[in-house]
């Protein structure tokens, strides 16, 4: 994946979304820059309400809208507490700010210098708090971004000195690698962990990364450490979120790092236990008992009330466009939440897991002897009694007759039995001539071959300038071929073969 594409055709930019205060404020990215939308919803009790006249979020404040992560941040004494959104600015001819506090009537940040000496402006950056700091790691900045340094990708912001430090040697001393797209959680203000994402070469190319590993960054003693995950999948995964959940790591998706048209989506969700980092696979059904398949990517992902919403990123199918609830009590995919009713999606009733009652059982029953009736019945037909019609063709007897009149420019090889039309389509009898079936290529040669043999071709000329009807047999010694049955410019009035 070329991370210097500024627009795509497949995937999309990375969406993120937080709750604060009872709101649910969401950037969706698109598949190009500086085209996402915002949505903001106030969730009260039983209600939830989309774009409420009451919102707290001052649009006027949000970043350049390419991506956007958030982050809720407390300053130390004081006790001022704000929100802020990071947004990368990429190609922008002016400086502004990737930090800004988007809450509305509260301060603007105490200080100009958290847009000075840090991250600068990345796509693919993870952004966490912990107590009175700012922790930003990875990212990729050469896409026309501002204030980035190649090569330093951990920083630290102090939120008692008001300035960035940083931090980048403790990750390079231990091999912590600079990446993108991953995922980045507090673990009780003790430790931040991070998951997934991949690295990039010199041309800003990204490369493999294994997914089975994953980077600890102790709070207390600023020390990184590296750690296996214990039966999790070694394949690349980016664009996925982590999500907290009654202790646990929610892991959703993600995709690899192929080339944009080749993405692989990936339909798993993984339980990671903190403290032994064990995996634990989990399958999401519905209410029917059908397996829910969630294949979603760069999208986002919050939990609240039991469940978890995603929101936004890359789907398949493509129709399942609409938010996804998940209710992690019962690990099922619901279609409503709150006063929100959504559609059902086609796979959601299917019966294909669904538990078969005896009743079915005898239904399907009678249903596959009837099928396998049918089944035996044509195969009969096709390998009896068209081989006994070939059988027929052998022995063919030519003579004149009367002929129900058929279409004007129908070919026909005729016996005292039998009428074989030749239009490459279809053969039938004077008894079956109302059931008859479609040749296959291979008999309509056979038929080309016997016609060769008898040089014999039978036309109704009922649509003669005379108006007269002519039934009688014509024999031509030219070879027949497709042409010669398909055409009927290769007959002319007189019922003699045309060159």
């Amino acid at each position: 994946m070329d991370l210097n594409q500024l627009s795509f055709t497949r995937r999309a930019f990375r969406s993120e979304s937080i709750i604060y205060s009872g709101y649910m404020f969401g950037h969706n990215a698109v598949k190009f820059r500086g085209g996402g939308l915002f949505e903001l919803s106030k969730i009260d009790r039983d209600t939830v309400v989309v774009n409420p006249s009451d919102g707290i979020i001052d649009l006027s404040r949000v970043p350049e809208n390419t991506e956007v992560s958030f982050a809720s941040f407390e300053y130390p004494n004081q006790e001022i507490k704000i929100l802020i959104a990071y947004g990368p600015n990429i190609n922008s001819t002016s400086r502004a700010p990737c930090f800004t506090s988007i809450l509305k009537d509260s301060i603007r940040l105490l200080s100009p210098n958290i847009n000075k000496d840090g991250p600068g402006a990345r796509v693919g950056i993870s952004i966490k708090r912990s107590k009175y700091n700012i922790w930003a790691f990875g990212g990729y900045p050469g896409v026309g971004g501002t204030g980035s340094i190649p090569g330093r990708y951990f920083f630290f912001f102090n939120g008692t000195s008001n300035n960035w430090i940083d931090k980048t040697d403790l990750a390079i001393n231990e091999n912590i690698p600079n990446l993108v797209y991953h995922t980045m959680s507090n673990i009780n203000d003790e430790y931040l962990i991070v998951i997934g994402g991949g690295t990039y070469n010199s041309q800003g190319i990204l490369v493999d990364k294994p997914f089975d590993k994953v980077y600890k960054f102790d709070l207390n003693k600023e020390t990184w450490s590296t750690t296996s995950l214990v039966n999790c999948p070694k394949n690349t995964k980016i664009g996925h979120t982590t999500t907290m959940v009654n202790g646990s790591l929610i892991v959703i998706g993600g995709t690899d790092n192929q080339q944009e048209s080749k993405l692989n989506i990936y339909p798993d969700i993984i339980s990671i236990d903190p403290s032994t980092l064990k995996c634990t696979n989990i399958n999401i059904k519905y209410d029917s008992g059908a397996s829910a398949n969630i294949k979603s990517a760069f999208h986002a992902a919050n939990y609240i009330d039991n469940y978890l919403l995603i929101n936004s990123g890359m789907r398949e199918p493509d129709y399942d466009n609409q938010q996804i609830l998940i209710d992690t009590s019962t690990w099922t995919r619901k279609f409503k939440f709150k006063n929100i009713d959504l559609m059902p999606t086609p796979d959601s009733n299917s019966p294909n897991n669904k538990p078969i009652s005896n009743t079915n059982t005898i239904i399907y029953s009678v249903v596959g002897v009837v099928l396998f009736l049918t089944l035996a019945s044509f195969l009969y037909y096709f390998f009896i009694i068209r081989k006994q019609k070939k059988r027929d063709l052998n022995n063919i007897q030519i003579s004149n007759g009367q002929v129900n009149n058929q279409e004007p420019d129908v070919k026909w090889v005729r016996s005292d039995s039998k009428i074989i039309r030749l239009d490459n389509e279809e053969v039938f009898s004077f008894d079956d001539k109302a059931t008859a079936s479609k040749n296959i290529e291979a008999d309509r040669d056979a038929d080309l071959r016997q016609l060769n043999i008898l040089n014999f071709v039978y036309k109704n000329d009922n649509f003669s300038n005379q108006g007269r009807v002519n039934n009688k047999i014509q024999e031509f010694p030219e070879t027949f071929t497709n042409a010669t049955l398909l055409s009927k410019e290769n007959i002319a009035e007189e019922n003699t073969l045309t060159s």
